[in-house]
């Protein structure tokens, strides 16, 4: 079984419509700092937004 969690980040807007990125993020196990979440290459560690904003 693969746990995950489903997060959302706020994206830039697109004209006047708000944007948002859902997506499953799965959970591994690391030698150095226990259970984590896998690090998404489109937003900073702990951020809501996107690097786009």
């Amino acid at each position: 079984m693969h746990v995950t969690k489903t997060r959302t980040w706020r994206h830039l807007d697109f004209f006047e419509h708000q944007t948002y990125l859902h997506g499953r993020i799965p959970w591994i196990i690391c030698s150095k700092c226990g259970v984590r979440e896998v690090n998404v290459p489109w937003v900073r560690e702990k951020s809501g937004f996107t690097l786009f904003i």
